[in-house]
């Protein structure tokens, strides 16, 4: 999406950004030094506080009790410069009912993102990253890890939800769908690559 087409969403207020991080904190880099484009860093950080708006009449009554999941670049540690490179980040859409219920009532949007938790997250410069536009880095241990391809959810043992993040290796993540926290989790396969992009069979 252009930086043009998110310009009305910000400016109606149904996506309100949070406190931005100046960089110097971990938030984006502006352009000029390589960063992300400036609405990218606007919308997005290293954050797990959520933000939410009454829509009004721009969400119908019919969408109470829905939930949308992106999976992101969410964040860009100094020197990673391509797009799709960018460290995973879920980001959790809920509609909430508000009100009685009645025709005039509308749900409000609230949203939520949390980086996923790994070790080119938590270390990125001690780290030996090698991403499609970054690196080989020079770091002292390997960060195989970050899931940004795809989201999967999948039923577990029981009724459990899970949500797990996919890429074109076996490094795949596993977040908890409601928190977004990050959940110990490995896909268990005798290779080092899978298929970031499944079909799933309903029945």
């Amino acid at each position: 999406m252009s930086d043009a087409a998110w310009e009305p969403l910000i400016r109606s207020g149904l996506f309100p950004p949070p406190e931005r991080l100046p960089p110097s904190q971990g938030g984006p880099l502006p352009p000029s030094q390589g960063g992300p484009s400036r609405l990218l860093g606007h919308m997005l950080r290293n954050s797990s506080i959520a933000s939410g708006t009454a829509v009004g009449k721009r969400a119908p009554a019919w969408m109470a009790g829905l939930v949308h999941y992106r999976l992101v670049p969410g964040s860009f540690p100094h020197g990673m410069r391509y797009h799709f490179d960018g460290l995973a980040e879920v980001i959790r859409f809920s509609f909430d009912a508000t009100g009685d219920g009645g025709p005039q009532s509308a749900p409000s949007l609230t949203w939520r993102s949390m980086p996923f938790e790994s070790d080119a997250f938590e270390r990125y410069h001690s780290c030996l990253f090698f991403g499609t536009g970054t690196g080989p880095t020079a770091g002292a241990h390997l960060c195989f890890t970050n899931p940004g391809v795809n989201l999967l959810p999948l039923r577990g043992p029981g009724a459990e939800q899970q949500l797990w993040l996919t890429i074109d290796t076996a490094s795949w993540g596993r977040v908890d769908p409601q928190t977004l926290a990050t959940l110990p989790g490995r896909a268990v396969v005798d290779s080092l690559v899978l298929n970031a992009h499944p079909a799933c069979d309903g029945s």
